[in-house]
């Protein structure tokens, strides 16, 4: 082997390491970064590079964030205004399943954010990811009936033993309710409608109390009472993360898809008056 062609080997070869090192700086930053709000679980990152001198020169294809089996009380990724060299990734993609938001459990949340930028020097000086700029992508949030059981429990009181139940285009409900101190038995059967961007609403119920229909006056009552049964800001925390626009209720599951986004996180006093400064 000649001396142009070693040099050339062993400079494809240097690269190759560093960029290896990068890849692996990088995710260890993700995955550390990511975890701190959460308690327990499993976290993973993959970045994918923009061909061999993709990171090298601080571009990204593909960032992928994944955990499962956590709890956590909301998202840790915010934008944060500042200067300083940018890596840029094209596309952000959340995958996390099996978790508990808000003490609520959630089966699947999915997003795909676009037009990502993160702090280079941060990144690879400290290990820790800090968003400069996300662009708006799309999302999708899964739960099932224990969600909804969660959630009746925690703001409903009292409906006691609540069982409820998804199947296409209706969620049925049974509970224990009392009225004037004689206990009822609950029936009910509801579509399922979507208002603002953010509240889940039980509508067009068809109810029974002790095998009976009920008056539409009572089922207007109740509606009263448990709509909205599923905020996505005040009950899970994503109201600044995530805008819905549809949802669909099949055998088990109910699917709210929607905007993805990432909020602006608020800027200290300290950076309030370095940005005045000239």
């Amino acid at each position: 082997m000649d001396d142009t062609l070693r040099d050339s080997a062993t400079a494809v070869l240097g690269l190759l390491i560093f960029t290896g090192f990068l890849h692996h700086r990088a995710e260890r930053a993700i995955v550390r970064d990511v975890s701190r709000t959460a308690v327990g679980g499993t976290f993973g990152a993959r970045v994918d590079g923009r061909g061999l001198l993709g990171l090298a020169i601080g571009q990204a294809d593909t960032v992928f964030v994944t955990g499962r089996h956590f709890r956590s009380e909301g998202f840790p990724f915010t934008v944060r205004r500042g200067e300083g060299i940018r890596a840029y990734v094209r596309t952000l993609r959340i995958d996390f399943t099996d978790f508990t938001l808000r003490g609520i459990p959630v089966r699947r949340f999915e997003a795909r954010i676009p037009g990502t930028s993160i702090d280079a020097g941060r990144a690879f000086f400290d290990e820790r990811i800090v968003m400069r700029t996300a662009g708006e992508g799309t999302a999708e949030a899964v739960v099932g009936p224990e969600a909804l059981g969660a959630i009746f429990a925690r703001k409903f009181p009292q409906y006691k033993n609540v069982r409820i139940r998804l199947r296409p285009g209706f969620v049925d409900v049974e509970a224990d309710v009392s009225a004037l101190g004689a206990p009822l038995k609950l029936e009910s059967t509801s579509m399922v409608g979507l208002r603002e961007g953010r509240y889940v609403v039980l509508e067009s119920s068809v109810m029974k109390l002790n095998g009976k229909d009920a008056s539409p006056q009572f089922v207007e009552s109740v509606h009263k009472t448990v709509n909205p049964v599923l905020d996505t800001d005040k009950d899970l925390g994503l109201g600044a993360y995530f805008y819905a626009r549809a949802l669909e209720v099949s055998d088990g599951i109910l699917t709210v898809r929607g905007a993805a986004r990432v909020p602006i996180a608020p800027m200290s006093p300290q950076a309030k008056e370095q940005e005045k400064s000239p």
